[in-house]
């Protein structure tokens, strides 16, 4: 709900180009701080950590919402909060990765983590909708007031679990001024380097969101250009996506036991390559809706592997510099590869552009899977 209200305000009080602002603002934090983040989490308190995230978020939107309400709220506030919120998130993402299997055995970690990001798929389609009627028939303020309102709730939550006293010590005695910091900071790009599995994992969702980047920035314009639709198929194109995601973590669920990793990640990596060249080729909106529908089925058959992989093997002392890490490398290719799509869409078509991405995705799932295998072996 809050995205649809978020954009809705910076559209209408802002300008065309506000919403790539707030997009770019949001990614910045994870692309410059990440593994600072990650040395901060992993000698931290995390459940404090989780807590104190939440309740700041929470008044940091009562403060918006305040400013919105007595007129105040002008365009380079939302850039701002775009900011922090990416800050916190950041902070916040790798934290409930890391809690995940503290709550369940091994044996269930993959159907653990399907059913998150399921339910986040599940979120993001009615929250969206919901979100739309809201801001059209009531207001987008009333949207910043209940997401503060969901953020305290969180937080009540998170102070309810019982967590592995192990995230709840502090180890922050052995961070000793900058350099400590640096040291961290160093040790956990070394560990990652030196673990093939984890680099190859990490390399394989850089290159992913590499060659999907274009899809997703072209989307609107194949939509409406090339199937020559409207606002309408666009939103079956994000609805469709999400639908995929949806089954492709129940797949994962019921499956996990009886795929291996390396097969996992080659046949979604195949079936989004599948989806893209057949974005392509394809000239009927059905179809089309068929193959991003299949391009989403892959998603969680890589991620949701991978995250249940670093779980299992990465040590409790790296984890958070493991996974700030993947994140702030994962985002910087999103940045990169818009900014080479808008200088390459006016050499090339939008179709000929999803043809390189279906390509990629081929060949990631080829050094994929050898390199994978490789080092099960």
């Amino acid at each position: 709900m809050f995205i649809v209200a978020f954009m809705w305000i910076a559209v209408t009080r802002g300008s065309t180009g506000a919403p790539a602002i707030i997009i770019a603002l949001q990614t910045l934090p994870m692309v410059l701080f990440g593994p600072f983040v990650g040395v901060m989490i992993d000698y931290f308190p995390k459940r404090r950590l989780m807590i104190a995230s939440d309740l700041i978020r929470a008044f940091i939107l009562f403060l918006v919402l305040i400013a919105d309400l007595n007129g105040f709220l002008a365009i380079w506030h939302l850039y701002i909060l775009a900011f922090v919120l990416g800050m916190f998130e950041l902070i916040y993402r790798p934290l409930v990765r890391i809690l995940i299997p503290t709550l369940v055995s091994t044996d269930f970690l993959a159907s653990a983590n399907s059913l998150f990001l399921g339910t986040q798929q599940l979120t993001s389609i009615f929250g969206a909708i919901a979100g739309g009627v809201i801001v059209g028939t009531i207001g987008p303020q009333v949207v910043l007031g209940l997401d503060a309102a969901t953020f305290l709730f969180a937080a009540g939550m998170i102070f309810f679990v019982e967590f592995n006293p192990s995230l709840r010590k502090s180890q922050s005695e052995k961070i000793k001024g900058i350099s400590g910091v640096l040291k961290d900071v160093i040790s956990g790009i070394r560990y990652v380097t030196t673990r093939r599995d984890i680099l190859t994992l990490l390399l394989t969702i850089t290159g992913l969101n590499l060659a999907v980047s274009p899809v997703n920035a072209l989307l609107p314009a194949y939509a409406t250009k090339v199937l020559e639709g409207g606002s309408y198929l666009l939103g079956m194109f994000y609805g469709a996506e999400g639908l995929g995601m949806l089954l492709g973590n129940i797949l994962i669920s019921k499956l996990a036991s009886r795929i291996s990793l390396p097969m996992s990640i080659g046949f979604g990596l195949g079936v989004m390559a599948t989806g893209v060249m057949g974005l392509a080729f394809s000239q009927i909106s059905f179809l089309s809706l068929g193959f991003y529908f299949l391009a989403g089925l892959g998603v969680p058959l890589v991620f949701t592997t991978t995250f249940t992989h670093l779980q299992k093997t990465v040590s409790l002392e790296f984890q958070g510099r493991v996974f700030a890490l993947q994140q702030s490398t994962a985002t910087l290719a999103v940045p990169i590869a818009s900014f080479l799509t808008a200088a390459m869409v006016n050499i090339f078509s939008i179709q000929h552009l999803f043809i390189m991405s279906g390509l990629a995705l081929l060949i990631i799932t080829i050094l994929a899977v050898s390199n994978v295998r490789a080092c099960q072996n």
